[in-house]
């Protein structure tokens, strides 16, 4: 059976857990946005001036980092420095034919903890709810990347 195929559960369970995570990481993108504009907070000095008209005093002000946007931020920035690994090393994990219910169970359990980690780190919950999470996924990823590298090189 080819792996990479509808036909393969552990492929099809992939696609599923990267449908949500892409989904999760859109949503991110757009929950900064909105907080910028909620809070009148702005990365640029071109964004700061368009919503200023011009004024420069206002534009200063419109520059000035919010801590809840900056939360947001960092979750999103940190689905990027998990998440694409993840997406990477699940495909290496594909190829090397691993047991189904197994990739399947560790595409699930990482979207679990990726879903859990912004959860934890946009209500604030206190630690160490967000290191588990995020040492969850960690793990999966590891995991995967262990058992590829035993499959090439051992």
């Amino acid at each position: 059976m080819q792996v990479f195929s509808l036909d393969h559960a552990a492929f099809v369970t992939f696609m599923r857990c990267a449908t949500v995570l892409v989904g999760k990481m859109m949503a991110m993108s757009v929950a900064t946005a909105a907080n910028r504009f909620r809070t009148g907070t702005f990365a640029t000095k071109e964004d700061a001036k368009m919503i200023s008209g011009g004024d420069k005093e206002k534009a200063k002000k419109l520059l000035v980092p919010n801590d809840e946007v900056e939360q947001v931020r960092r979750a999103h920035l940190n689905d990027l420095e998990n998440i694409i690994p993840f997406f990477i090393a699940s495909l290496l994990y594909l190829a090397i034919e691993p047991d189904p219910h197994t990739a399947s169970l560790l595409f699930k359990v990482f979207t679990g903890a990726r879903v859990v980690h912004s959860i934890v780190y946009l209500a604030r919950i206190p630690q160490p709810a967000r290191v588990l999470s995020f040492a969850v996924g960690f793990g999966v990823t590891v995991y995967m990347l262990a058992k590829v590298a035993e499959t090439l090189f051992f």
